[in-house]
């Protein structure tokens, strides 16, 4: 079952890099180097510097903020400050290149704290938590890339509305899993398979089109 806990983050990334409509897929390939030598820095600054003591209350709810910050937030400040910072390229082909940087970025870190940050195992653990974050990474790069096209085009209303459901689906991945660890549902695994297939889905076909909002 480990298999498809290290391996079902690095197809979708091969998929995500692919499949895009404008850019090559090997042009993502430093965004995907640079996301797994972060990932991998970040997990050994958590196992030996930072210590991820957290006790989890009866509430769900502050236990969703709390990976939403450690599992979402940080991650992805930390991954886009320093990818960003190396990069030189337009900012659409940065809002694109967010996709596969996080899914590299989370192909380690997934691992890692499935295994090492909490106290039990089940389906989910294996299953459901690598597509939730895979999911929520395509439908952000997605949404991202376009908010940035039309920032581009100078179209600033519809630069922050598809600007919103990038940021809203940064909160699925931490609170379905706060809700799956207080009720031990099978259905929030079932659930992140088929939020992981929709996103995925969702990647590829606004990714077909070539349209104005693709010019880099």
């Amino acid at each position: 079952m480990y298999i498809f806990l290290l391996a079902s983050i690095p197809l979708l990334t091969i998929a995500a890099c692919l499949s895009n409509g404008k850019f090559s897929g090997k042009s993502f390939i430093p965004a995907v180097a640079f996301g797994f030598v972060i990932g991998a820095l970040f997990c050994c600054v958590r196992k030996f510097v930072f210590f991820n003591d957290y006790v989890w209350t009866d509430n769900f709810f502050p236990a969703g903020l709390h990976i939403l910050t450690h599992d979402v937030i940080v991650p992805l400040l930390v991954s886009c400050v320093v990818y960003f910072l190396f990069s030189r390229d337009t900012i659409t082909y940065k809002a694109a290149s967010t996709g596969p940087l996080m899914l590299s970025f989370y192909m380690v870190l997934i691992p890692f704290t499935s295994i090492e940050g909490v106290d039990r195992i089940d389906l989910f653990m294996i299953f459901g938590r690598p597509m939730l974050y895979a999911g929520m990474c395509l439908v952000m790069s997605r949404f991202a890339y376009f908010s940035m096209s039309f920032l581009r085009a100078k179209n600033i209303v519809l630069s922050v509305l598809f600007l919103i459901p990038s940021l809203a689906v940064l909160i699925v991945p931490p609170f379905t899993e706060a809700l799956w660890y207080y009720t031990g549902d099978r259905i929030y695994t079932l659930f992140s398979l088929v939020f992981a297939g929709c996103s995925l889905f969702f990647y590829i076909i606004t990714g077909l089109k070539k349209g104005p909002e693709y010019e880099a």
